[in-house]
């Protein structure tokens, strides 16, 4: 089905060019100016699993059939009760932590949801993601994650940032991907009446039965959400995929108990107290 979208939205994807990433800056642009709310997140850290959530929590409590994937106002343009939300990583990923931006004055007037997810899970996701889907790396999955730009590091970094940026930030809320897992009706409740909705119990149940991880890999094989956020790189191999696991502590897996220890020590050097209360990584 087509995505429902304004007449400014339009005129920026027919008329602005492509150049220099013009349409894009003003595209992003004109979203967070017109969003009350805004998501912010490391890549990998469960936006998309949130998206998947509260579209089938959308679906089932306002009666939308089949509606597109979460995206900015799309929704709303289907039910004005739900709200426009602006999604973004606010920073590019790949650099080193001292490339970072600090300044997050820009939020002070936005609802803020920030979702965050254990920085060595998010690293490896990352890893899959930009192997398997941007191809844009090579290196080993370690040589990676210890490195000094797009890493472990830099994921650490971010999530530093934002715990003190968001104390400037009169209205925000934190919850993490550990969080969506072991209370997922609890904090999806939670995100609900941050964003303004009075949770409906039996809504929340059926979102999270069809957002299921093998439900949401299913639809990505198939295809079945035409904005291509949630499309496989490669359908044979679940290492390409969006939706690629989903396990909590998964990073263990990828490597060595001696590289586990560096990664553990870098964590534990660098991870502020305030940023370790968003997500929890385990020992």
């Amino acid at each position: 089905m087509p995505q429902p979208e304004d007449a400014v939205q339009w005129i920026i994807k027919k008329c602005l060019p492509r150049r220099f990433g013009i349409k894009r800056r003003v595209m992003h642009a004109w979203k967070f100016g017109t969003a009350k709310y805004v998501v912010v997140s490391f890549p990998k850290s469960g936006r998309t699993w949130l998206r998947a959530t509260l579209t089938f929590y959308w679906a089932e409590r306002y009666g939308l059939v089949d509606p597109p994937l979460l995206e900015y106002a799309n929704l709303h343009y289907l039910d004005r009760r739900i709200p426009k939300i602006y999604f973004t990583h606010d920073e590019e990923p790949n650099l080193t932590p001292a490339e970072l931006g600090r300044d997050k004055s820009r939020y002070r007037r936005k609802h803020v949801l920030f979702v965050s997810r254990d920085p060595r899970d998010v690293t490896v996701s990352l890893y899959f993601h930009r192997r398997n889907r941007d191809h844009d790396l090579e290196e080993p999955i370690f040589e990676f994650a210890s490195g000094e730009r797009g890493g472990l590091r830099t994921t650490v970094e971010f999530m530093n940032v934002w715990a003190a940026a968001l104390r400037q930030i009169p209205s925000s809320l934190s919850i993490s991907y550990e969080a969506m897992h072991a209370e997922p009706e609890e904090t999806l409740a939670r995100v609900l009446r941050f964003l303004g909705e009075e949770p409906d119990p039996v809504a929340i149940k059926v979102a999270f039965e069809r957002s299921r991880f093998d439900r949401l890999q299913k639809l990505e094989r198939e295809g079945a959400f035409a904005s291509g956020r949630l499309t496989a790189g490669d359908t044979a191999d679940v290492d390409s995929y969006k939706v690629r696991r989903g396990k909590v502590g998964g990073f263990a897996d990828y490597f060595d108990a001696e590289q586990q220890r560096q990664l553990n020590e870098i964590v534990r050097k660098n991870l502020s107290p305030d940023a370790a209360r968003f997500a929890h990584p385990t020992p």
